[in-house]
């Protein structure tokens, strides 16, 4: 045992890791924007009017192709109040959040093409 309590085994093999631990390996890289994506999408919701994000999932496809980075969001939101007319209100939200969710995805995700999908749900 080395100090702390740490069992100190092989350095080479203790260098392999530490290297992939703090490498940046493309799955690794991934997740990480993935997980940043879904940030994105908070805060271009959050700024989207009377709406709440009630779920996230964003992920990138296929990590085997070369040069393919899209990355696949899907997001449901709860608009919080219903009107008259709440289904053409809720295209109209689904199609502005889309693209408001896009377009801040390409500025601040620059690496990935986002194809974004939106789902309002509504109290029944």
């Amino acid at each position: 045992m080395g100090a702390g309590g740490v069992v100190c085994g092989d350095p080479a093999r203790s260098r392999g890791f530490l290297a992939w631990q703090f490498g940046d390996p493309p799955e690794l890289q991934r997740a990480s924007l993935a997980r940043e994506a879904e940030v994105v999408v908070q805060r271009a919701v959050g700024t989207g009017g009377p709406v709440r994000v009630v779920e996230t999932d964003a992920r990138f496809v296929r990590a085997d192709v070369p040069n393919e980075n899209t990355l696949l969001v899907s997001t449901y939101v709860e608009q919080e109040e219903t009107t008259p007319g709440a289904a053409s209100s809720a295209d109209s939200t689904e199609r502005a959040l889309q693209e408001r969710i896009g377009r801040e995805l390409r500025r601040e995700i620059s690496e990935a093409t986002p194809l974004v999908d939106v789902t309002v749900l509504g109290q029944s």
